[in-house]
């Protein structure tokens, strides 16, 4: 049997409450998600987070993450076994518990992910979890604020302050964008292409980051002009697009880590071919057993950090870092994070 390799994967982690991000509404319903003991459904299986902790993984900087596991608790059956050259009735039921790890960095809101073993969720099990466990963050929450809003209030007014509180807070929407390498990755997966006929692009609104490509900061800056709320862009030509411009656009939609993109053609023996941010997703081994979850974060961290200097990903631009370490700091205030003082 072949010894599975643990490798990370990276991604972005980006979350809107209407207007409001991330750290804007940590307190109010990004921590219930992580920390409450909640699951969910699919199937046969439950998936679950598991003794979630807020952690400084930096070694010589302060660099808070959200560090713990995804369970994927499944019942496997079995019907029947072979034994002898025959086939034997033989209804069995086992327990399965499959696990993957990950760190959440607050500041940079990058996803640090990895698969402990055959069979553990992946990083878009653990989107659609996670998902799911902000919406009922967020229903507690509302109704919290309703029901402290609306006492003495007559019907009418209780319905107003019911619609100013959804308008406010509206339903959470995360999207979580496997990095993509600048440089050689590109090249890798382009020349599989015999022929390019379709780049789609969904730009999704950052986090805290600066826009840092000109191409997507001016198509941001045309759809908000233009009141477009779909951040969807084709580019097609089904004698294909040209291959230099082609690399350019995907290019940009690598460098700027907040651009969903698909692109569809043929390959050199003219089979179609399909190709999403995830397939060209770019993974380094772990390189050390996992003794501790907050071990393993920290050298997760330390793989990020020499991908970044080593140009392998771009470094996050943040908008206003003084504001964002600001909120840091007030969750730091409430919620204890484990290493704080060790830098």
């Amino acid at each position: 049997m072949s010894r599975f390799q643990k490798k990370v994967e990276f991604a972005n982690f980006i979350l809107h409450v209407g207007e409001l991000k991330f750290l804007d509404v940590f307190h109010q319903i990004v921590y219930a998600a992580f920390f409450e003991r909640w699951g969910r459904k699919y199937g046969n299986s439950t998936y679950m987070l598991h003794k979630c902790s807020l952690v400084n993984v930096g070694r010589d900087e302060f660099e808070p993450a959200i560090v713990g596991r995804i369970i994927k608790d499944e019942r496997i059956i079995r019907h029947q076994r072979f034994e002898e050259g025959e086939l034997i009735d033989d209804p069995a039921e086992l327990a399965n518990c499959p696990s993957s790890l990950f760190a959440l960095l607050l500041k940079s809101h990058r996803l640090m992910f990895l698969r402990e073993m055959p069979g553990a969720p992946g990083v878009d099990a653990f989107r659609t979890t996670v998902e799911n466990f902000l919406k009922r963050s967020w229903k507690t929450f509302l109704k919290e604020e309703f029901d402290k809003g609306s006492v003495g209030l007559d019907r009418a007014s209780k319905a107003e302050l019911r619609k100013r509180l959804e308008d406010f807070y509206p339903k959470p929407e995360l999207k979580v964008i496997p990095l993509v390498s600048d440089n050689d990755d590109i090249e890798r997966f382009l020349g599989r292409y015999h022929k390019i006929e379709t780049i789609g692009l969904k730009i999704i609104k950052p986090n805290d980051e600066n826009d840092s490509s000109i191409l997507f900061r001016e198509m941001r800056r045309n759809q908000a002009v233009l009141g477009d709320s779909s951040g969807k862009v084709v580019f097609q030509n089904s004698a294909g697009l040209d291959k230099e411009g082609a690399r350019n656009v995907v290019s940009s939609a690598i460098e700027d880590q907040n651009v969903e993109f698909t692109i569809v053609g043929q390959d050199q023996g003219g089979g179609r071919l399909s190709v999403q941010n995830d397939d060209a997703k770019y993974t380094v081994p772990l390189g050390v057993e996992i003794v501790h979850p907050i071990q393993a974060a920290r050298a997760m961290f330390q793989k990020f950090k020499a991908l970044l200097e080593a140009r392998i990903f771009r470094p996050p631009s943040i908008v206003d870092l003084e504001q964002v370490e600001e909120k840091i700091e007030q969750i730091a205030e409430i919620y204890p994070i484990e290493g704080e003082g060790d830098v």
